[in-house]
C-alpha cells in the first residue's frame, strides 16, 4: 500500500487538488479570471438595463395597488373584492412577463398590451440607473 491505508487519501499531487482560482470565476456574469472579455461596454448594455420596462409596468401596478387599498380603507371594505381582482391580474402580468424574459435569454422583450405604453417612460428609468 502507499502513504495512506484509505482509498480516498489523496496526496498534494492528486488530479483531485483544489483549484487556486477564486470560486467566482465560474459564475455566470462574473468578469474574474476572464481578462480582455468585457472591456467593450457595449457588450454589458443590452443586459444591465432590461429591466427599466419592468421597473415601469410593476411600480406603476404597485401605485394602483397601494390606491385601491386606500380606497378600500375609506369606503369600509366595499372595494376589496377589486383589490383581490388586481392583485390576480399584476400576478398574471408578473408571470407572463417572467416566461417572455426567460424565451428572450437576456434579449430586451416587448410585453404585450401595456409594454408600448412602458416603453415611453424606459428612457427616464434608465436615466435613473447610471
Amino acid at each position: 500500500r502507499g502513504a495512506s491505508a484509505h482509498p480516498r487519501a489523496y496526496s498534494a499531487s492528486s488530479t483531485y487538488r483544489r483549484s487556486s482560482r477564486p470560486r467566482t470565476a465560474n459564475l455566470p456574469g462574473s468578469c474574474a479570471g476572464k481578462r480582455g472579455r468585457y472591456e467593450d461596454r457595449d457588450e454589458r448594455t443590452p443586459r444591465r438595463r432590461n429591466a427599466a420596462a419592468a421597473t415601469v409596468i410593476h411600480g406603476a401596478a404597485l401605485i394602483v395597488y397601494i390606491i385601491l387599498i386606500i380606497l378600500s380603507a375609506v369606503t369600509l371594505g366595499l372595494l376589496t373584492p377589486l383589490l383581490f381582482v388586481w392583485y390576480a391580474l399584476w400576478f398574471i402580468a408578473w408571470v407572463v412577463g417572467l416566461v417572455l424574459a426567460l424565451q428572450a435569454n437576456g434579449a430586451r422583450v416587448q410585453f404585450p398590451v401595456v409594454g408600448a405604453i412602458a416603453e415611453k417612460y424606459v428612457p427616464m428609468v434608465e436615466g435613473w440607473a447610471k
